[in-house]
């Protein structure tokens, strides 16, 4: 054996070639344009455009099917309607605080659901929504047709202060993202 093939190294061979390269690229693209189409069928990127947040989240999964019930305690993004302090048609995301049937007594101590504190208002939410405690105090059972959307947040400008949504204005079901 000489030692001038020893040195020398063989040619380096391509693992895939430019044309495999190009087909497995336009593969996986083909493949995820049709998994988005397919997934956007069911759900959508929700984004809560409100300056001052009331979840810890800005960004959900929204379900684009109208829910056939809504359940206390669920998040559900909306469109906002003649709510004072909100253009009509944003999309907001709250929880369902309070569902047809429920008693509802908002007062100084705060917003209760059948009996249960929610949380407290906020007097500076208050000031700046233009309201007093007699704007806001009340006592009613939620109807049919319409829910009390609330958020967690100190600062939330929720139903607490403005009162009910209808159910026609709930677009789906929202899940938290970040």
């Amino acid at each position: 054996m000489s030692t001038a093939n020893a040195s020398v190294a063989p040619a380096h061979k391509e693992r895939w070639s430019k044309t495999k390269t190009l087909n497995i690229v336009c593969g996986l693209t083909i493949a995820w344009l049709l998994a988005v189409k397919l997934v956007g069928a069911f759900v959508h990127l929700g984004v809560d455009p409100q300056p001052t947040p009331c979840l810890p989240w800005r960004y959900f999964i929204v379900g684009q099917q109208i829910p056939d019930s809504i359940e206390r305690g669920k998040i559900y993004m909306y469109r906002a309607y003649r709510i004072p302090m909100m253009p009509n048609g944003i999309h907001v995301a709250k929880y369902a605080g309070a569902i047809a049937g429920d008693h509802v007594v908002v007062n100084e101590q705060g917003i209760f659901i059948n009996g249960h504190l929610w949380g407290p208002l906020n007097k500076e939410v208050m000031m700046k929504g233009r309201m007093t405690m007699d704007d806001v105090r009340a006592d009613y059972v939620v109807p049919t047709g319409k829910v009390l959307m609330l958020g967690t947040m100190p600062n939330t400008w929720d139903g607490r202060y403005w009162g009910l949504v209808k159910l026609d204005q709930i677009d789906g079901k929202a899940v938290p993202l970040w």
